[in-house]
């Protein structure tokens, strides 16, 4: 078996590991433990969040019915104003795919180690149909009788900007195909015991039955061709009727060349209007927040679940990325982040008027201002863990930044500083130490302050840019890596601990089927796109 500390191999019958002298009595992991008994009282329910969130999402997608698989994309797109504030489409076909149903089973050994039931996706359809049927059964209307025969297609979700007549304006489509079940349908909307009937209006063609609610809300429901149409207002139904009534957000050219840079079987995807929701939050006090278009997909495929995003860059400029950053750290990283993004928006707020004088106070009472300690992470930066063979030490860890240039004499001034403020800064030949443990210094263009010395003294004989993770996480991603997780490697770290204390905990964390999460940044012309993938595996 692997001591639940140091994971080092150690003999089943070792009291003591004689790598850390962890007391090894009564724990029990890896291949010797044996099965869990789901009854116990201990059993920490956080472990299964992930299982018990993937079946929450299947249970919410069967109040659709499962149809073949299209490409998927914007389709709707052509039926909704150009003005809308924020827009949302979901291929149901593509959300309760195979691979789909792959990624919710994965986690099925948790779950049935949660409820001590065997979990099946068939019956957890049925179940949430049944479920759904009850709650329908206060309209008089069941799925199957009244919305499976019609709802085929796609659906459609809009907010669009408010009015003083209409503060709250939305709007919805479900694509169908059966206009006569349709019809029967919206026969019965006006019997429903919270709604009432005001009288129906012609809009492009479209009869709408006009309706309000007990809640105090209102709108117009009908049936374009076969698909169901409801808008709060007129001017929202006029512009989903077929031929819209005005200018659409397929019409809006820089939405179709982000939508053309998506993956095309989405499962969803979005659209938000950064310039309409300034305007809109203009009466709040926020000001131009510099926001243009930006579109979003989520895919799933037999690996995990894809999510990207590609937005105008406007007057932002692109983020920068050195090969000096990756080359830095080791390749057993198990965790990487890049926070150049993060570097971006601190020097975003000591621009504005509301954090200057904070920025401007802090120079006057260090010696060291704000600019200054940016200027180390001025080409790239970023954070990294990775396992310790010191058995003090759990893992080794680094914050590392490039600059144009050495930043030694500001690397003295902070170890001064943090003198005066009763950090003990020992000078050593790479730096500064603090407590022994942590290390301060600077190697030709970089700054670290890491566990690991020897990173600072030279680079890693074997570099994270050519470690597996590395070359894993680009797999998954597009564009430059900005972060990178071996998530199976972070649990077995966790794990160890864990199964000092509780060696079931440690059975579950074991069987969480998360591999690798990444995600990448590429810039194209006038628009950035950002993806970030999780990988699903099956480990139990």
């Amino acid at each position: 078996m692997n001591c639940p500390n140091c994971r080092q191999p150690v003999s089943s019958d070792a009291a003591i590991c004689p790598n850390c002298s962890t007391d090894l009595v009564d724990v029990t992991v890896g291949e010797d433990q044996g099965p869990v008994d789901v009854t116990r009282a201990r059993r920490p329910s956080w472990l299964i969040f992930g299982g018990v969130a993937a079946a929450v999402l299947a249970v919410g997608l069967t109040a659709w019915v499962l149809i073949e698989p299209a490409d998927a994309g914007a389709e709707l797109a052509d039926r909704f104003p150009a003005d809308a504030l924020f827009y949302a489409e979901i291929d149901v076909a593509e959300m309760t795919s195979a691979d789909s149903r792959r990624l919710v089973e994965a986690f099925a050994p948790l779950v049935e180690a949660e409820t001590g039931e065997p979990f099946d996706f068939d019956n957890l359809i049925d179940r949430a149909l049944e479920s759904l049927d009850s709650e329908l059964g206060e309209f008089d209307i069941s799925f199957d009788d009244d919305i499976a025969s019609w709802a085929t297609g796609p659906i459609a979700f809009a907010a669009l900007p408010g009015a003083e007549e209409v503060p709250d304006r939305v709007a919805l489509i479900v694509g169908g195909d059966d206009a006569d079940a349709l019809d029967a349908f919206l026969a019965k909307w006006t019997e429903f015991p919270t709604m009432e009937s005001v009288g129906t209006v012609d809009i492009g063609g479209v009869a709408f039955q006009q309706w309000t609610s007990d809640e105090g809300t209102s709108g117009l429901v009908g049936r374009d061709g076969t698909d169901f149409v409801l808008a709060t207002d007129e001017e929202a139904a006029a512009a989903m009727v077929t031929p819209p009534g005005g200018a659409t957000l397929a019409d809006v050219a820089e939405v179709s060349a982000q939508m053309d840079q998506l993956p095309g079987n989405a499962a969803a995807v979005f659209v938000l209007n950064g310039a309409e929701m300034t305007d809109s939050l203009a009466g709040f006090g926020i000001g131009d927040t510099g926001l243009g278009w930006t579109t979003g997909a989520v895919t799933t495929d037999a690996r995990g679940v894809r999510v990207d995003y590609v937005t105008a860059l406007n007057d932002s400029s692109a983020p920068s990325f050195s090969d000096d950053l990756t080359a830095a750290l080791p390749a057993d990283t198990v965790a990487f982040f890049r926070i150049g993004s993060v570097i971006d928006q601190v020097e975003s707020l000591a621009d504005s008027d509301m954090f200057a004088g904070m920025a401007g106070s802090m120079e006057e009472e260090t010696g060291v201002s704000l600019d200054e300690i940016l200027a180390l992470f001025s080409e790239d930066g970023g954070v990294a863990i990775w396992p310790s063979t010191d058995p003090e030490l759990p893992v080794n860890g680094a914050l590392v930044g490039v600059a144009a240039t050495n930043q030694a004499p500001l690397v003295d001034r902070l170890a001064d500083l943090a003198g005066t403020m009763g950090l003990v800064a020992t000078p050593v030949d790479d730096g500064y130490s603090f407590s022994g443990l942590i290390t301060l210094g600077t190697r030709e263009n970089l700054t670290l302050l890491t566990t690991d010395r020897e990173l600072i003294a030279e680079a890693p004989v074997e570099p994270f840019n050519e470690g597996s993770l590395f070359g894993r996480a680009a797999d998954l991603v597009d564009g430059d890596l900005v972060f990178a997780i071996d998530l199976e490697a972070v649990i077995d770290l966790v794990d160890g601990f864990v199964g000092v204390d509780d060696p079931e905990a440690a059975e579950m964390l074991r069987c969480l089927p998360l591999g690798v999460a990444a995600g990448g940044v590429s810039v194209s012309g006038e628009t950035i796109k950002t993806t970030t993938f999780l990988e699903i595996t099956e480990r139990c």
